[in-house]
């Protein structure tokens, strides 16, 4: 029996190996996951017929969306297909491609159209705009195994800087003229692209590329609800959606709301000259012959631009608008009494003067990172770098391992043992040794599979940005992907059953390294369900994906009741602002132009009490005058990004959390167009709140999510002080010129390209024009404040005032020298030296200010001459009055 003995013991020492080895591999077997998929491979028999075609002709500005029309054509009997494009986007001589698809199911004998949005790459500029790309679109079978037909459509990089401009009108070769028009302050060269509305997308990402869309002749009550909704959400954001006048503006007009249309048209007349257009020009352009346009009144919540004084024989005399405009969130809508698309008024000189005011609204932002041939690749490596910036992911719980070991060297050892012993049958541990191991291994396979491989990680950062009189919030979220493991993932986002299908774009990593393509192969799927399938995540890895959506307003609008007003001779801004979004906000700032302000946490309900001083009006920004918008070394270039780092995480150095979010703010706001920085400068509310508004779900898995979501809301802010009826204040500091043109053409930005309150001043003459912002002009200006900073743009930073000032007189109709004026800026202490702006501000009270501004459209324009030397001056306006 001795032998037996020892053998048994063997057989015992065996099965402890077993189980610990094998319940081991199901540990590993479990990390690992279950990676194979079953793919159904059904023959079907197809008679579908694709026909596809780039909107816009395929323009598109560098970085941003543009959609695809698909026509499918079914012959046959029901049947599912996919549509798929592939863009391969290059880093550091890393490929990444990225096939965006769009799976589509057919009835028999059917017909149907939709679009398909992908962001293209093309790996060259295209200054010229006259180069053009192919983009190949495949129509697949379901299981995207076999290419059932493709076909090539165009793409027409456009870049950032240009102004776009869509045009639909009878005639495409009488806008021809606008091309390469320059605009606004940093002169951006205006490209124009006729549509039709088969053009107009579905949704406001399709627009995101165009400036402005220019509507004449055309009959809009075609436009479909997801069309118009898609127009509106595009204003919204900041686009300018134009309505051309004349006889055919009831067909403009028809597909719109009344309630958003600047003007109510109640007539038409023909005029003999349109010499309003050009109110401050002392040369008046005849007309060729008499026009037609469109008479009305300018509705509530509208203001007019430009007006027309028209004299009847039975009426007499009354003004009108020729120009009207309604603010909508950060952008506007603009009708004409007139039609500029047509003729005559295709061929009159003065059409481009008014192209140039008008187009000068939101003729953007011009930032160092667009000088990139595709900005969005080098934002998508930033972004990834702030979401990937994550702890570590926790491991699997091995505690059930552990216990189970403990319980079976109990049972083989002591138990097994004892029993026999009893029973006096040691030779059955022969039998009960292997039965009791395999017993063991089975439940240890048996949690291996049921065990979570370990949780991955989302790490989520969102920007929600909301500006009043807005239906919907923009939200773009950056989230990494944290894997334990090697696998595939599937990865949607949630929002609200009232929210349209976001786009989802896959974030590149700025590698040094190579991968090879199929590694880094995503699918991105569009449609009802968007989704990125097959996302290969390496073990201890991440991967990145952008969310773009638009979700309800209402849930992140702040009430506010704010105004200015001015103590001890220092203007405030006063007033509280509601938490009445459901969640807490912490971490706020206060943003008007570069002032920042840190204020308390605010829970649901609560009210915060506001009382945020502006700068002095002599407070330069250290900018400087520069032709390649390069640096300076001598004066500190601070970003209103970098100020909003450095005091976000001024309290919190050792913090990862706030370092993390500071950088992101930082970056948000330095990326230009699609930030809160923009010429048309308003008082912001930035926090952070708790609620993920796109949460991502990753399909089969347990998640671990990490989500950081900061507000940027823009509030309304009050020039008629409740405190005191009837009094108008506008500082300086909030008025800003609408507008600037140089008459000869040459670039007048300073490196702060940002702040419409500074140019370069390098020849010929400069005007500004400003727009009074108030609901209506009933009330009486007492008194305008002119401050001028005017330095020599070199090293000395001498003062030095501009051989003339202008102000437009509308009761002479002609221009005004300014004389005797004062210069706040304060002499520099050397080369390289910032000015000291602690110095009194010398203003230069304006006799008899009501001559200056226009009655009718509350514009006030100023107008600068060089002299022979460049010079850097900062301006301002401030408006004092009273309601009458």
């Amino acid at each position: 029996m001795r032998h037996l003995y020892f053998f048994s013991r063997a057989v015992w020492l065996f099965g402890i190996v077993f189980v610990f080895v094998f319940g081991g591999v199901g540990i590993v077997t479990a990390a690992q996951g279950d990676k194979s998929l079953a793919q159904p491979n059904q023959q079907f028999e197809y008679n579908v017929k694709m026909t596809a075609r780039s909107m816009f002709d395929g323009a598109y500005k560098y970085g941003d969306w543009l959609p695809i029309e698909i026509t499918l054509e079914n012959f046959g009997a029901a049947t599912s297909v996919q549509i798929e494009t592939v863009v391969t986007n290059t880093v550091n001589s890393t490929n990444f491609p990225t096939i965006f698809r769009r799976p589509i199911t057919l009835g028999e004998r059917s017909v149907k159209k939709f679009h398909i949005y992908f962001q293209p790459y093309v790996a060259n500029s295209n200054v010229s705009r006259f180069v053009s790309y192919e983009q190949p679109i495949q129509l697949k079978t379901a299981d995207g195994e076999r290419t059932l037909f493709a076909q090539n459509v165009r793409l027409l990089p456009i870049s950032p800087k240009d102004y776009l401009v869509g045009v639909i009108n009878s005639d495409p070769s009488l806008v021809s003229y606008m091309n390469n028009m320059r605009v606004g302050k940093l002169n951006s060269r205006v490209d124009i692209i006729n549509l039709n509305p088969a053009d107009f997308p579905d949704r406001a990402d399709g627009w995101r590329s165009f400036n402005a869309l220019v509507l004449s002749d055309t009959n809009s009550s075609g436009l479909s609800a997801d069309q118009q909704n898609a127009l509106m959400d595009w204003v919204n954001s900041g686009g300018q959606l134009i309505l051309m006048g004349g006889n055919g503006w009831n067909k403009v007009s028809s597909g719109f709301d009344p309630k958003l249309l600047p003007i109510d048209v109640y007539d038409y007349q023909k005029v003999d000259n349109l010499n309003a257009l050009l109110a401050e020009e002392n040369d008046k352009l005849p007309l060729s012959q008499p026009v037609t346009i469109a008479v009305g009144q300018v509705l509530q919540g509208a203001k007019p631009l430009t007006t027309f004084t028209l004299t009847n024989s039975n009426s007499g005399s009354s003004v009108i608008p020729l120009v009207a405009a309604r603010i909508r969130g950060m952008g506007r809508i603009v009708a004409t009494a007139m039609d500029l698309t047509t003729n005559p008024l295709a061929d009159w000189a003065g059409s481009s003067k008014a192209w140039q005011d008008i187009f000068s609204f939101n003729s953007g932002i011009y930032y160092q990172i667009y000088d990139d041939t595709n900005p969005h690749l080098k934002n998508n490596s930033d972004f990834f770098g702030y979401v990937g910036n994550i702890p570590e992911v926790p491991l699997p719980n091995i505690t059930s391992f552990f216990i189970l070991f403990g319980i079976y060297l109990l049972v083989v050892c002591p138990l097994n043992y004892l029993v026999l012993v009893r029973l006096k049958k040691l030779v059955w541990a022969w039998l009960t040794l292997p039965i009791t191991g395999i017993v063991f291994f089975s439940i240890a396979v048996w949690l291996s599979l049921n065990q979570p491989s370990g949780d991955v990680l989302i790490s989520e950062m969102s920007v929600i940005q909301v500006s009043p009189g807005q239906t919907n919030a923009q939200v773009r979220s950056y989230a990494a992907l944290f894997s334990p493991n090697d696998n595939l993932y599937e990865v949607d986002p949630v929002l609200p059953d009232s929210a349209a299908p976001p786009l989802l774009l896959p974030l590149n990593r700025n590698i040094a390294f190579p991968i090879s393509d199929q590694d880094n192969v995503r699918y991105v799927v569009s449609g009802d369900q968007p989704r990125v399938e097959q996302l290969n995540v390496r073990q201890w890895s991440a991967q990145g994906v952008s969310v773009e959506a638009l979700v309800p307003a209402r849930q992140y609008q702040l009430q506010s009741n704010l105004y200015f007003v001015e103590q001890n001779g220092e203007i405030h801004i006063k007033g509280a602002v509601t938490n009445t979004i459901g969640q807490p906000i912490r971490g706020i700032m206060l943003a008007m132009g570069d002032q920042l302000q840190k204020v308390k946490d605010i829970e649901p309900g609560e009210t915060l009490e506001v009382d945020f001083p502006l700068p002095p009006e002599n407070q330069l920004v250290t900018s400087f005058c520069t032709q390649g918008f390069g640096n300076f070394t001598g004066y500190n270039n601070t970003s209103i990004g970098e100020k909003m780092q450095n005091l976000l995480q001024a309290d919190h150095q050792n913090d990862k959390l706030y370092q993390n979010r500071a950088a992101f703010l930082r970056k948000i706001y330095e990326i230009g167009r699609y930030s809160l920085t923009n010429p048309v400068r308003g008082f912001d509310f930035i926090g952070w709140v708790d609620n993920n508004p796109v949460p991502l779900n990753v399909a089969g898995v347990t998640t671990l999510p990490r989500s950081n979501q900061v507000l940027l809301s823009r509030l309304p802010v009050s020039v008629e002080n409740p405190l005191e009826q009837g009094k108008i204040l506008i500082p300086s500091s909030y008025m800003y010129p609408e507008n600037s043109y140089n008459d000869q053409g040459a670039p007048i930005p300073t490196s702060k390209i940002e702040h419409s309150d500074q140019i370069c001043l390098s020849r010929g003459t400069v005007v500004n024009n400003y727009r009074l912002p108030v609901d209506n002009l009933n009330f009486k200006t007492t008194r305008m404040v002119l401050i001028l900073n005017s330095f020599t743009a070199n090293s000395s930073r001498t003062p030095f005032l501009p051989d003339k000032v202008e102000l437009f007189d509308w009761q002479q109709n002609d221009w005004v020298v300014l004389n005797g004026l004062k210069n706040s800026a304060p002499a520099s202490s050397g080369s390289g030296t910032t000015p000291n702006s602690a110095l009194p501000v010398l203003p230069n009270e304006i006799d008899n200010p009501m001559r200056f501004t226009n009655p009718s459209t509350g514009q006030i324009s100023l107008r600068f001459t060089a002299p022979s030397p460049l010079l850097l001056v900062q301006f301002g306006i401030r408006i004092e009055g009273t309601r009458m």
